[in-house]
């Protein structure tokens, strides 16, 4: 019994392992946009003003322009104003898909239900915009929405935008849209936002996802693929505690249902998560 709630204390891990995290940067990363400038909120007695997503743009656009000239530069902020709506506020400037080349990604609010990405390459130290998506956008909690890692194993960095992220007390769910760079060109990975949590495993080569319900007593673990720029599904775990005989029922592939005991679950989960949970479950 003591494993299995060892078990259950880490699924629960598993979903929230950054909730604390996030939550502290958000704090301390709190901002208010007063006209056309950023400045820190000091307590909160301010008088209410309206942001707008026009000047959140303007801000990032004078930082794209005062820091083009250093190597790499990295801001992302959850934008609040004095009621406590959020807007997003991102730049990060540097070698980031190419070592020969400087980029620039900007993310913001562009309306009450979207969000805007840019990215730009510069040339003779001038800013070209090298391509611009809009994506619908969702409840956002997460400070620093833009991802770049490769995600399709080519090697090559590809840009994934955090365009959801709700936490509750039990679980958090963060959904993403994502592009394939291919050293030339992004192209927008098909159903890519329908992975929970996706994370990379650079060893096998798949995205895997996790999302939990039912209080941290089932967890749903999926394993994809990104070919032809589509997230291809592999393998789905689901992982149910049964209460009545104290072990966790297994189904995969929707195949039939199966009974294993606390410490035998790590065995069945996406190889990226099994080292937290027989490491949790150890005597």
């Amino acid at each position: 019994m003591k494993q299995v709630f060892c078990l259950l204390i880490l699924l629960s891990f598993i979903s929230c392992k950054n909730t604390v995290n996030k939550t502290q940067k958000k704090v301390s990363d709190t901002v208010i946009i007063k006209h056309d400038s950023i400045a820190s909120i000091k307590n909160d007695t301010l008088p209410r003003k309206f942001i707008s997503y026009a000047s959140v743009k303007v801000y990032l656009d004078s930082l794209l322009e005062a820091k083009k000239d250093l190597p790499a530069f990295e801001e992302q902020k959850l934008v609040y104003d004095t009621v406590g709506n959020a807007i997003n506020s991102a730049i990060i400037i540097g070698n980031l898909f190419n070592p020969e080349t400087k980029s620039a990604v900007l993310l913001y609010r562009s309306g009450d239900s979207t969000l805007n990405c840019q990215v730009f390459k510069n040339f003779g130290n001038k800013w070209i915009k090298d391509f611009e998506s809009t994506m619908g956008y969702y409840k956002d909690d997460e400070p620093e929405p833009i991802k770049i890692q490769d995600i399709n194993g080519d090697k090559i960095p590809d840009l994934k935008i955090i365009k959801q992220f709700d936490v509750s007390a039990i679980y958090l769910l963060e959904i993403a849209d994502a592009w394939v760079y291919n050293g030339k060109t992004f192209t927008k990975i098909k159903d890519f936002d329908n992975i929970g949590n996706a994370e990379y495993d650079s060893i096998n080569n798949k995205v895997c996802s996790y999302v939990s319900g039912g209080s941290g007593m089932f967890t749903a673990f999926e394993e994809y693929r990104i070919t032809n720029n589509k997230a291809t599904l592999l393998k789905t775990i689901n992982c149910d505690y049964n209460y009545k005989n104290e072990n966790f029922e297994l189904t995969i592939n929707n195949g039939k249902p199966f009974f294993v005991e606390g410490t035998e679950v790590y065995k069945y989960v996406p190889r990226i998560y099994q080292s937290h949970i027989k490491e949790q479950l150890k005597e």
